[in-house]
């Protein structure tokens, strides 16, 4: 049984817990716009400083991928929220982790059984229970740039 089973924690209130509210998308604003563009208007619509997340959980997971990059300096990742917005109604990203022009986009959910998806990880109730370490790999694994060689790639994620 899993911990949003147990808990009764709904997507809604699983993406909350970790991101807050929503974002307010102006009535003008809500209707279909193409991936970059609902990228950019989330972007704009912010509520936290994308180098230093408010809310508690996102603010861990940021920690957590900044350590599994090994970055020095934590201003380099950049997390936001789409909650709302066209990119999270029409796009199936919830929220996403950018850094030196790489992206990796998130899609939280409480459905243990979600098969389709959009967005590059799915994060569960349960992928958060040691705080997010674990995820925060994976998350990293999508940012890192490419290997020059399988044999980089083996020493790096033996």
């Amino acid at each position: 049984m899993t911990t949003a089973m147990m808990t009764g924690l709904t997507g809604r209130l699983f993406e909350w817990s970790v991101l807050g509210r929503e974002l307010v998308t102006p009535l003008s604003l809500r209707g279909y716009m193409s991936y970059q563009k609902a990228m950019a208007l989330a972007r704009r619509l912010a509520r936290w400083d994308p180098t230093d997340p408010e809310p508690q959980m996102a603010n861990t997971l940021h920690f957590y991928v900044c350590e599994a990059l090994g970055v020095e300096c934590y201003s380099e990742v950049r997390f936001y929220s789409a909650l709302g917005t066209p990119l999270d109604l029409f796009h199936g990203v919830d929220c996403w982790i950018e850094v030196r022009g790489r992206v990796v986009t998130i899609d939280l959910t409480a459905n243990g059984h979600k098969d389709y998806h959009k967005a590059d990880v799915v994060v569960h109730p349960e992928d958060l229970e040691d705080g997010g370490k674990g995820i925060a790999r994976r998350i990293a694994s999508f940012l890192q740039p490419p290997s020059r060689s399988r044999k980089e790639f083996i020493y790096a994620y033996a």
